[in-house]
């Protein structure tokens, strides 16, 4: 006896590129950072180079804010097209979260943290929670207040016509 299946409807994705990242900028991606003895930006120089018409905004050293007790290093840039972060691990390979203007969901302070929320490639909703550099002398490009990056990232998203979504 044949039995027949009725076939679900297809389910529309946006179109991918190879590397993850929705090929109309709505997504974000994350890769496996090319490992560079010379630090946190010559690693990232290695695994997202600079486009030939992009142009740095801001970009240093400051820690991923998990708890009190659990505050990692990372490295983030903002250039004219894109927000990079660099999280850097002790015992694991670092990764690399490219965001471009349209994955951003929320870009909001809580207290002395950085809080951003953006759209994966996956279509999932990520949050980090980012903490100044509270170190003295520890790299020269480490942010030790957050005022700089929040208004330079809110300057960026209004000047490419970033819209907070509802949610």
């Amino acid at each position: 006896m044949d039995t027949l299946i009725a076939a679900s409807p297809p389910v529309r994705r946006p179109n991918v590129s190879p590397w993850g990242m929705a090929t109309d900028g709505s997504r974000a991606r994350d890769l496996r950072a090319v490992y560079a003895f010379r630090g946190l930006p010559e690693e990232l120089n290695r695994t997202l180079p600079l486009d030939a018409d992009e142009r740095v905004i801001i970009e240093g050293t400051l820690l991923r804010y998990n708890s009190y007790l659990s505050q990692r290093i990372s490295y983030v840039r903002l250039t004219s097209n894109r927000f990079v972060l660099l999280r850097h691990y002790a015992w694991r390979p670092d990764t690399v979260t490219e965001v471009p203007p349209r994955a951003m969901r929320k870009v909001d302070r809580a207290g002395a943290r950085l809080e951003m929320t953006w759209t994966d490639h996956d279509g999932r909703i990520s949050m980090i929670s980012l903490t100044p550099w509270a170190m003295p002398n520890a790299w020269p490009t480490a942010f030790i207040n957050l005022d700089q990056l929040t208004s330079d990232l809110r300057a960026w998203l209004s000047s490419v016509g970033w819209t907070q979504p509802r949610d």
